[in-house]
């Protein structure tokens, strides 16, 4: 059988991206328990770093809402007699200081009231819950009756010192879309990113949400956030773990075998060729003896396409 050197080079090439292919299945499917490894812990820096951007981006509201309480002529009208209207107009010029707020409100310590306040009775009542229950003035989602949502922080107000009961509180409702954005700038790729909170039925409320990824086919990670009582999860493209232990066997077969193929293939080319030349050349040889002794032969057989030619 004629066979040419490109056929053989064929085969030899056609041995080693065979052997590619099967050791690198092999070899991923073996150190897949590493990778995922790998990747759950560079997921797991990844949300510790998410979550410190967004608790800045809430401490640095709460900074600004707290340098507007220490205004001496917020002391005075909280300090005065009782003065809806002055709450009223001091507020409104908070707010335009304090330009994220949707509304404002100046409200006495004790129990905040609707006199003086923009805002609605749930939002005061929630007031009034947050500063009762723990005094921990952090930003919460506030999802009122009405379906409407934004984002309340409570800062209170201390005239006659940090270690004296507070004398009044500000009350600020910010529009819920600021945090939505900065959540999207910090999505990473081939993720989801969700801030939520729970809620006092047990579940919990989503605060902000960007990607698609699908929750339940993926790799999840949470982290609380600091100065609020939201926490941050991660959902990354699922990761595939490695093969379970009866498969091992199987993969470190293929392993092996994809290390065999190459050599043998390499083996078997080496040695059709050297077969092939040694054979050609003899025909080479009989075809002069041939001519030497005037007995020319119809045909003389050649292993390689070349020879032939």
């Amino acid at each position: 059988m004629t066979r040419s050197l490109r056929t053989l080079a064929l085969i030899a090439l056609t041995c080693v991206l065979l052997s590619v292919v099967i050791g690198s299945t092999a070899a991923y499917r073996l150190l897949g328990e590493s990778l995922h490894a790998t990747r759950s812990e560079a997921a797991e820096q990844l949300i510790e770093v998410l979550a410190a951007q967004i608790a800045d981006w809430v401490k640095t509201q709460q900074h600004a809402l707290g340098r507007l309480a220490t205004s001496s002529e917020l002391a005075a009208v909280l300090t005065a007699p009782d003065r809806p209207e002055a709450r009223l107009r001091k507020a409104e010029e908070l707010r335009r200081a304090f330009p994220a707020a949707l509304r404002l409100s100046v409200l006495p310590p004790a129990s905040p009231s609707t006199a003086g306040a923009t805002h609605t009775v749930s939002c005061l009542v929630l007031a009034e819950r947050l500063l009762r229950e723990n005094g921990a003035f952090a930003m919460v989602l506030h999802a009122a009756a009405d379906g409407g949502r934004h984002l309340d922080l409570i800062q209170p107000v201390h005239t006659g010192g940090a270690d004296t009961p507070p004398s009044g509180l500000i009350l600020a409702s910010l529009d819920g879309r600021l945090l939505q954005e900065r959540v999207e700038r910090l999505l990473p790729k081939h993720s989801t990113l969700t801030v939520q909170q729970p809620n006092s039925s047990g579940g919990t409320l989503i605060v902000a949400t960007a990607g698609t990824l699908p929750q339940h086919n993926g790799l999840a990670v949470t982290r609380p956030i600091a100065h609020t009582p939201w926490e941050v999860t991660l959902w990354r493209l699922a990761e595939t773990a490695g093969p379970p232990p009866g498969e091992k066997i199987i993969y470190a077969a293929l392993l092996l075998l994809a290390v065999l193929i190459p050599v043998l293939g390499t083996i078997y080319v080496h040695l059709a060729i050297g077969r092939a030349i040694d054979h050609d050349l003899k025909s080479v040889a009989r075809i002069f003896q041939d001519v030497r002794h005037g007995n020319m032969r119809v045909d003389y057989p050649m292993e390689l396409a070349e020879s032939r030619k």
